[in-house]
């Protein structure tokens, strides 16, 4: 199928859509999360888990599958897609694509310098703690809470 980059914000207008509301494919929005500039980070991180595996980080087979693997369940770990992944850089997706918004970075800036120093196997301490937490409690691959 085709793939399509959206504009910034894109989430959060599909979410006030009358139409769309209960289509939105941003995570927890139907658990009552609020929408915010978090879920355009969500999926940029999704966009940069493809780019480094091949590999989407929650595949299916169609619309509904794919929503239900966004908000119900965790990508499969990014190295078993691309053995040799730097471990860094799964730390840096692991932050990128919790569930939570309160989980993931608080700005775009944050995660662009989490990359880059991921890049280099030199992740700050406090995101390879923040990361190792969040995956001990969410693994890789399976339902979220």
């Amino acid at each position: 199928g085709k793939r399509r980059v959206l504009p910034p914000g894109f989430a959060e207008r599909l979410v006030r859509h009358p139409d769309l509301e209960s289509r939105t494919p941003v995570p927890l929005v139907d658990r009552g999360v609020a929408v915010d500039h978090r879920s355009d980070l969500f999926s940029l991180a999704a966009v940069i888990y493809r780019m480094l595996t091949g590999r989407p980080a929650f595949p299916g087979p169609d619309t509904p599958r794919i929503m239900f693997e966004v908000v119900y369940r965790n990508p499969d770990r990014p190295s078993h897609a691309m053995p040799g992944l730097g471990r860094d850089l799964e730390l840096v997706l692991a932050i990128g694509l919790a569930k939570d918004p309160n989980r993931r970075f608080s700005s775009a800036a944050e995660l662009a310098a989490a990359l880059q120093t991921a890049a280099n196997n030199q992740l700050d301490p406090k995101y390879r703690g923040r990361a190792r937490r969040l995956i001990k409690r969410y693994p890789w691959g399976a339902l979220a809470e």
